[in-house]
């Protein structure tokens, strides 16, 4: 369901496209399981440990070039507009997100796992999450079965809510039950075997995984009514 062609990476000093770090096989999975007829291309933005805000603008602007109709952003970062280089951040991410609305793509991002009011939090501390929660963002939080998320962040600007998994503990240990039981790579060990999961699969949580869900429901709609 990739399109390897289109694919590519922007990860310093390795341009292949396989995932080194897990998160982006998940959220491929849940778009692959609800939109089973969607191409997907992959603009890897995250190394195997953590990503780079310069990398995500490009990917979001290549991504718009190269015609999606959505893009899936289940990643995302804090700028304060007070630190000057962090306000250029904040302002190319803004500019990126118009451009891509100019190439009528959607989208969709991440609302973040601090559970903090993001309102508030730019209020109070001028800080910003994106590129969830910009102007032309569709931005997800994660639910539980009862209502928002433990981990989630909320605040104004958020669109959707999906189920994300929660962060549930008894006896001190984490019941992984609660968690979202999703693909990742068959190239690294999932360390679950001992339980019973087989390689290929892991559980996981957070509104990355939500956002997904939104993804590939609006990709099912558009098949049917692109107007």
């Amino acid at each position: 369901k990739i399109d390897i062609e289109r694919s590519r990476s922007y990860v310093d000093d390795d341009l292949t496209i396989q995932d080194n770090n897990g998160h982006g096989t998940s959220v491929a999975g849940i778009i692959a399981q609800l939109a089973p007829e969607a191409r997907m291309v992959s603009y890897r933005v995250i190394g195997e440990t953590s990503g780079d805000s310069e990398w995500t603008i490009n990917a979001l602007i290549q991504a718009a070039n190269d015609g999606n109709d959505i893009i899936n952003v289940s990643l995302g970062t804090y700028k304060c507009s007070d630190i000057e280089s962090e306000l250029l951040t904040i302002t190319a991410f803004e500019r990126a997100v118009q451009y891509v609305e100019s190439k009528g793509c959607i989208v969709v991002a991440a609302a973040g796992n601090q559970s903090r009011n993001l309102d508030q939090y730019y209020e109070e501390d001028h800080v910003k999450f994106m590129p969830g929660c910009l102007d032309g963002v569709i931005t997800v939080l994660a639910t539980n079965k009862d209502g928002l998320a433990s981990y989630s962040n909320y605040g104004s600007n958020i669109d959707y809510c999906a189920p994300g998994g929660d962060l549930v503990y008894i006896d001190g240990a984490i019941d992984i039950s609660q968690w979202i039981y999703c693909l990742y790579p068959t190239t690294m060990d999932n360390g679950l075997t001992a339980i019973g999961i087989p390689q290929g699969y892991t559980f996981s949580y957070g509104t990355s995984l939500a956002v997904p869900e939104v993804t590939a429901a609006l990709a099912d709609i558009l098949s049917k009514m692109p107007e």
